[in-house]
């Protein structure tokens, strides 16, 4: 760990530490993970009893590159989390930070301007998760916002009740993709499992699920289109509505 500025102490509005310009190195392979700060924030009522207890942690303008990336999901795959304390919560808050990952074949993407917050996380418990972010590839960029109750284990990482929102940019137009659902990663089958999904693609609506295959690429599953939908039905009476009202006297 490189610090090439001395820590702050906080004392309002909350109790902690600051720590400005942080390097995280790999000593193996030279990768290194940067941060324009740290922020440590202790419990201030276990400071009453003589105790010290991370509420939070904040970390602000993280550049993590394609290897470093790579060294993540490598290392997160031979975590023990038998050994990991489950007794302790912490929340996690991450802001204007950038992610780059790289595809088998060779695909760079960019996922920029990630802002996320993590309530109450802990090893193998769900714990809310909000984070958004801009993913860039290929001249064409996606705004993504997602909601959620996550759980990470041994196994697989889960998804409940999830929210997104998709936004997509293309010469041609703009994509919008509204989609709730219920989705797992399976971390030895390396494979994303999507259920209970339903959502809108645009105008359409669509109900179904479906598995993509990271390893092979391939997408399959049971998805339905409605053509008609109640809530697109009530939506077109609305605006008729409002149209009226502002024709009328």
């Amino acid at each position: 760990i490189k610090i090439a500025s001395e820590p702050k102490l906080s004392i309002f509005p909350w109790i902690g530490l600051e720590i400005p310009n942080v390097t995280f190195q790999n000593e193996l392979n030279g990768n290194h993970l940067d941060a324009t700060k740290i922020a440590i924030k202790l419990d201030p009522i276990q400071l009453l009893f003589r105790k010290t207890k991370v509420s939070a942690i904040g970390i602000t303008g993280m550049k993590v590159n394609k290897d470093v990336f790579n060294d993540i999901l490598n290392n997160f795959k031979q975590i023990n989390f038998e050994r990991l304390s489950l007794q302790d919560k912490i929340n996690l808050e991450i802001k204007n930070s950038e992610i780059e990952f790289q595809e088998s074949e060779g695909n760079i993407y960019n996922l920029t301007k990630i802002n996320a917050r993590l309530i109450g996380y802990r090893i193998g418990l769900p714990f809310t998760v909000s984070a958004e972010g801009l993913l860039n590839q290929n001249n064409i960029s996606s705004k993504i916002q997602l909601k959620s109750l996550l759980t990470i284990s041994p196994d697989n990482i889960k998804l409940r009740n999830s929210h997104m929102n998709i936004t997509t940019l293309t010469p041609k137009g703009q994509i919008r993709l509204i989609m709730d659902s219920n989705t797992a990663y399976e971390i030895a089958e390396n494979k994303i499992h999507i259920n209970d999904m339903i959502g809108f693609l645009n105008n359409s609506e669509f109900i179904g699920k479906m598995t993509a295959d990271i390893d092979t690429k391939e997408i399959y599953g049971d998805i339905h289109v409605l053509t008609f939908s109640l809530k697109n039905f009530i939506h077109g009476i609305d605006k008729s509505i409002k149209l009226n009202d502002r024709m009328g006297p």
